[in-house]
């Protein structure tokens, strides 16, 4: 079955669980303004309706195990950004070629942010 939880206030799972307040499964679509992505790490960011400053966020670039699967596109960190309603999400090349080639890596990834 189904437990819809609604209403104000924090809900807790377990007898050692803690407090969440909000818990979010979404997809994005991230960008940046840098010119292109090499060796170094770069941030992207989308735009998610909820998440603030010092929410949990879990990210999932598709999948690749080799350099020039997702053309060496490699994901460093992820973290909700300063700015509320986005995160941010770290990439890097690990080719260390330049590129501005990175759709694949970019397009529909997975997100999930919890607000406790």
């Amino acid at each position: 079955g189904t437990t819809v939880i609604s209403g104000a206030g924090a809900f807790t799972i377990g007898a050692n669980g803690g407090a969440v307040n909000e818990l979010k499964s979404t997809t994005c679509n991230l960008s940046t303004t840098a010119s292109s992505l090499a060796s170094s790490t770069v941030p992207f960011q989308c735009a998610i309706t909820g998440v603030a400053s010092g929410d949990q966020v879990y990210v999932t670039i598709p999948y690749s195990n080799s350099i020039t699967g997702l053309g060496g596109i490699a994901m460093d960190y992820a973290k909700a950004s300063s700015t509320a309603g986005y995160i941010e999400v770290g990439l890097y090349n690990r080719s260390g070629a330049a590129t501005t080639s990175y759709a694949l890596a970019t397009t529909s990834v997975q997100v999930l942010y919890i607000d406790n």
